[in-house]
């Protein structure tokens, strides 16, 4: 391909007929190809990745990014859907270490955008599972959130079976960092527990015990 003195590409005959003639022969390959070849072809997930990024798009995001798999004819068998309490469904033949960092996860107030330039800083809910590090959390780990600001802190205390609820951050000089919970109240299995996040919810104790 050549160019002209006005910097416009321009082609010779030959350029012409070979890009012209694939063009011709690929509108005609579709009609040699089944339906729907690309759309049944199974993923193998690798297994590798340690994280995973999600970016939604604009529009309505997918029942997959908000842990709310819907299941149907639709539904590949691979997905391996299951149930776990409140109501909460993952996929987990392709994100099989999901439900292992539930415990992990934290809840924020705000809209996507208000993170499209850094990560949430200012969870209204941190929650611990505690077994072996129940001191630890309660103590080390409590100050180190009161000190942050955050409002609720809930330690599932697995050694005794229940659900520690911690609010009111205050100054405590006697804490490792200086600052400690105000507010705990102790929840049994038989109870609900609000958020102070979402007054509307109420999460019984029970589904968040083993």
């Amino acid at each position: 391909m050549k160019c002209n003195g006005r910097n416009i590409p321009s082609l010779t005959r030959r350029e012409l007929l070979r890009v012209g003639g694939v063009s011709l022969v690929g509108g005609y390959l579709n009609a040699f190809r089944p339906f729907n070849v690309r759309a049944e072809q199974k993923v193998q997930p690798m297994g590798t990745a340690r994280q995973v990024l999600f970016i939604n798009i604009d529009g309505g995001m997918s029942q997959i990014d908000t842990l709310d798999a819907k299941e149907g004819p639709w539904t590949p068998s691979y997905f391996n859907i299951r149930s776990f309490p409140n109501d909460l469904k993952l996929p987990t033949g392709i994100m099989p270490n999901l439900p292992g960092v539930l415990d992990k996860i934290t809840v924020v107030r705000g809209d996507v955008r208000d993170f499209a330039t850094s990560h949430p800083a200012a969870p209204v809910l941190v929650v611990e599972v505690s077994l072996s590090s129940l001191a630890f959390d309660r103590e080390h780990k409590g100050s180190l959130y009161a000190r942050a600001g955050r409002p609720e802190y809930w330690i599932v205390n697995l050694v005794d079976r229940v659900l520690e609820v911690r609010r009111q951050p205050a100054p405590e000089p006697t804490a490792p960092y200086g600052w400690d919970y105000a507010f705990v109240d102790v929840l049994g299995p038989s109870e609900h527990a609000g958020v102070l996040g979402a007054p509307a919810i109420q999460i019984p104790v029970a589904d968040l015990l083993p």
